[in-house]
């Protein structure tokens, strides 16, 4: 499967196959490079994470800064225990072309950390822009509701609670999130008590 596969298809495809295992109760040692798996296999309670100790040395004789444990520990290893360009040192691969992997490796290492923080950004972007189009059409549809009684004076409130919020907003998305409730909570106490009194 590995011609025409790409890493984020490859995570998908070892995740279903793992979910598949586990949907059979196997018993399976399965072992990958997809750290992602740690994470999205964590829903199931079946599923232990483990890794070989590695830890990183200053003085060895094998001049590899890396000492294997042999040690299987509990969770998951941290992102920053890479160590394939040093093994290929100790492989005697050629100097230059372990100085080239190494400059390709932090290029790509600089450029998903780049991709990362402007995705971040891009969703909130993303989230405000879809809060003032659902409130442009809320005020766009109260001029209608202006000849109905029911809801206008809340609908209108929420309306420019939702354009202020897009326009001056520096919540985080947590903060944005309650919010966000308390102000669905408030809008429907106001619709319920506006309806009732319509009622009456």
């Amino acid at each position: 499967l590995g011609r025409g596969t790409s890493p984020a298809e490859g995570v998908g495809m070892a995740h279903a196959i793992a979910e598949e295992l586990i949907n059979r109760k196997c018993t399976v040692f399965f072992t990958t490079h997809f750290t992602d798996l740690s994470a999205t296999l964590a829903r199931y309670p079946t599923v232990v994470n483990l890794h070989l100790s590695v830890q990183r040395t200053r003085n060895n004789p094998s001049m590899l800064n890396l000492l294997f444990d042999y040690k299987i520990c509990d969770g998951a290893p941290k992102e920053t225990s890479h160590y394939g360009l040093e093994l290929a040192r100790l492989a005697d691969f050629p100097a230059e072309i372990i100085k080239e992997a190494t400059r390709v490796s932090n290029l790509l290492t600089e450029r998903e950390e780049a991709k990362r923080k402007a995705s971040a950004g891009s969703q909130i972007t993303i989230r405000r822009k879809t809060l003032l189009n659902r409130s442009l059409l809320i005020q766009r549809s109260s001029t209608d509701l202006l000849s109905c009684r029911l809801a206008c004076l809340p609908v209108i409130k929420l309306s420019t609670q939702l354009a202020q919020i897009h326009a001056i907003s520096t919540l985080s998305d947590d903060d944005l999130a309650r919010y966000l409730l308390r102000l669905q909570n408030d809008v429907g106490a106001e619709l319920a008590m506006s309806f009732a009194t319509d009622e009456q």
